[in-house]
């Protein structure tokens, strides 16, 4: 084991990552990959010196491991019958020894192909990276929702589990682009097509909430969308048990009215808001419903529409 050691500064790859909400802590993760022809190895590792030093910032444990054998560099190297896999190490402070590094989080993550075809698609839809100014510096802050979805894959779970914790920050909100997390939706594979219909009844329950609004809404006057987005996180975020939850989406579906999605599917609904299901998972669907409801011309116009049709 010592002597692996001394070849590890040039075999293992090295990731930085730094906080979303507190720009001054960083974090490092080592990710150490699983080599089964090390000459091989050897030969195609020169490669990733193609890479940009913007390549090494990334925002979890998950999305470091997951950025490293998604690589196309380390895709060339594994046979049609070989797993890519890695361990990943995770470096930071702890408040007993804040004069060091110390190892707080460790990992061993295999990169199935849905896992592949997930992260890069995250990576797709979301922005690589910002840059920010912090104390006449330029930092780099890599996507909180693509490290946080990485995290998920890498755990079991699927992508969109949990997502409401970053949903409740408002430091973290403003950071995710409705956009991205739309196109993850349409283009992603669900295991329960329930699942899709579910946001697109939220969806739709917006826009008829949204055209009502603006139906009330005088001429001059700016419409309170922004309002009653919060007015509805707010709510969704007091949900702490199934009971809580059925109360919540029979109110926000109740509000907007007749709905298409609802009237055709309830069957394949029943589930997900009669709490037969894990009512978390219905939470974490409502969230990203909420998170991407397309905010387009295309959509406005509808609303819009929508709106006229209401006050005739």
């Amino acid at each position: 084991m010592a002597f692996a050691l001394l070849y590890a500064p040039v075999a293992c790859h090295y990731f930085v990552l730094r906080s979303h909400t507190k720009l001054e802590d960083t974090q490092y993760a080592l990710v150490i990959p699983e080599v089964v022809d090390l000459e091989i190895y050897a030969q195609e590792y020169w490669n990733l010196g193609n890479l940009d030093y913007k390549d090494f910032h990334v925002s979890s444990l998950g999305d470091a491991a997951l950025r490293f054998l998604t690589c196309e560099t380390i895709i060339e190297l594994a046979t049609p019958d070989q797993v890519k896999r890695c361990q990943v190490m995770l470096f930071g402070t702890v408040i007993w020894s804040k004069q060091q590094r110390t190892r707080i989080e460790i990992a061993v993550v295999e990169a199935t192909e849905i896992i592949d075809f997930i992260y890069k698609l995250s990576r797709l839809c979301f922005p690589e990276r910002k840059i920010i100014k912090y104390k006449n510096k330029n930092l780099i802050i890599s996507d909180v929702f693509t490290g946080a979805i990485a995290d998920n894959l890498v755990k079991g779970f699927p992508w969109w589990a949990n997502l409401y914790t970053i949903f409740k920050n408002k430091s973290l909100l403003k950071l995710i682009t409705n956009d991205g997390v739309y196109k993850m939706i349409q283009n992603s594979e669900w295991n329960l097509e329930s699942q899709k219909l579910f946001i697109k009844a939220c969806h739709e329950a917006l826009k008829k909430i949204y055209a009502k609004i603006y139906g009330r809404t005088k001429e001059g006057q700016y419409a309170q969308i922004e309002r009653e987005n919060i007015r509805i996180l707010s709510q969704l975020g007091r949900c702490t048990n199934a009971e809580n939850f059925r109360k919540f989406i029979a109110e926000f579906w109740g509000r907007a009215g007749q709905l298409s999605i609802l009237e055709k599917h309830w069957e394949e609904l029943l589930p997900l808001t009669s709490g037969i299901m894990d009512w978390k998972v219905a939470r974490d669907l409502t969230f990203i419903a909420l998170a991407s409801y397309p905010k387009s011309n295309i959509v406005e116009k509808q609303i819009l529409e929508i709106s006229d049709s209401n006050s005739e």
